[in-house]
């Protein structure tokens, strides 16, 4: 009851404040007279004075200042009439009944409004939670949504399936991706991209372990497109995956030799040529794999070699608890288990790195740089 009383009260002294300057405004053209018709009046008033004096001393007759003084008297009634039925007047008067008959729809509408759709029991909205609520949540959801359902009407849009298939690959949605990125290049023919992206898609499924499906993907791409630098590095992660460390340093190498100074995945095969450097001259006894090891990875099949992978990254991170001062081995760490798709891992690993390179701050920026690079934190 008071929530309608305040409403009542507030609703009554907003529509007072508009109306008041109407108000005041009509009191005033009540008793207001024109500057040109106070000068017509003044000089009736002198007139009628002047008939009033002649009387007086005997220049007219009495009856003829009677009829002046009708005369006289009779324009200024007539001024009087002029006055009061003035177009402005009429004018004014219209536009406060326009001003007033506003002044009261506005409330009667809004309570009307409120009364369909209002509520004073409903919690709070706040603008902020909404957008971030639409944005952070619905965004990208809806986006899939509206595609899918465009593509189930429209199964052959070579282009709705080419626009999805990044999207499905950016939410992690890999087995989608895989089928998008396929479609489009079924009917709209193949593509650097489209084979790239059916690579990453076909890596992800597979725990990021370069299969040989993805492998194919992958070489397709590089034959589309020879001088594209992203191909190949997918090709020469794929030696590197298998243990075939010296020839994954040489690819890399080879497009180290044509990249632009200022390529942004230069840092990448730079490291990548760094880390396989190291793991070739490691001494016998380091972490690492074996040369029988290196000889057998090639005819492993996917899981074994994944689970080869982890045990060499399981040993590296045994090291670097006993010299907690290697950047190298940290930066390899760190990169080692983004690729596997274990962020947790990464970014433990990150916390571990700056406690073990505290007081160094030339490797605490490459760390930094790394850990930007990966996604695991902002630059």
């Amino acid at each position: 009851m008071i929530f309608w009383t305040l409403c009542a009260l507030l609703t009554f002294v907003a529509v007072f404040a508009v109306l008041l300057p109407f108000m005041r405004s009509q009191a005033n053209a009540a008793g207001s007279v024109l500057p040109s018709d106070a000068n017509d009046l003044e000089v009736y008033k002198d007139q009628l004075r002047e008939i009033d004096d002649d009387e007086t001393r005997g220049l007219i007759s009495k009856q003829d200042a009677e009829a002046a003084r009708v005369e006289v008297s009779r324009r200024i009634l007539k001024l009087g009439s002029m006055h009061a039925e003035s177009p402005s007047t009429k004018s004014s008067k219209g536009l406060r009944l326009v001003a007033v008959a506003s002044a009261l729809a506005i409330p009667v509408a809004a309570w009307t409004g409120y009364s369909f759709s209002g509520s004073p029991q409903m919690p709070d909205q706040p603008f902020g939670a909404r957008l971030e609520q639409v944005s952070g949540q619905s965004s990208i959801q809806v986006l899939i949504a509206k595609t899918e359902q465009h593509l189930a009407a429209n199964p052959q849009d070579g282009k709705g399936w080419e626009v999805i298939a990044p999207v499905y690959l950016r939410v992690g949605q890999f087995d989608k991706a895989a089928e998008a990125f396929q479609k489009s290049g079924q009917i709209l023919g193949p593509s650097v991209r489209s084979e790239i992206g059916l690579g990453e898609a076909l890596a992800g499924l597979n725990g990021g372990v370069i299969g040989p499906d993805a492998l194919a993907a992958f070489k397709r791409a590089s034959d589309l497109a020879p001088n594209d630098p992203q191909p190949k590095i997918y090709l020469a992660t794929e030696l590197a995956q298998k243990g075939k460390f010296q020839e994954a340093k040489s690819a890399f190498e080879e497009i180290l030799a044509t990249a632009p100074q200022d390529a942004p995945w230069r840092g990448i095969v730079e490291e990548s040529v760094a880390q396989l450097d190291e793991t070739i001259k490691a001494p016998a006894g380091q972490p690492g794999p074996s040369q029988a090891d290196v000889e057998n990875a090639a005819g492993m099949s996917d899981a074994d070699r994944t689970a080869m992978i982890e045990g060499m990254v399981a040993n590296l991170d045994a090291k670097l608890k006993d010299n907690p001062a290697d950047k190298e081995g940290w930066l390899r760490l760190i990169r080692s288990y983004t690729m596997l798709k274990k962020p947790d891992d990464a970014k433990a690993a990150l916390a571990r790195a700056r406690t073990g390179l505290a007081g160094n701050e030339a490797a605490l920026s490459e760390v930094k740089a790394l850990a930007a690079e990966m996604g695991l934190e902002a630059p």
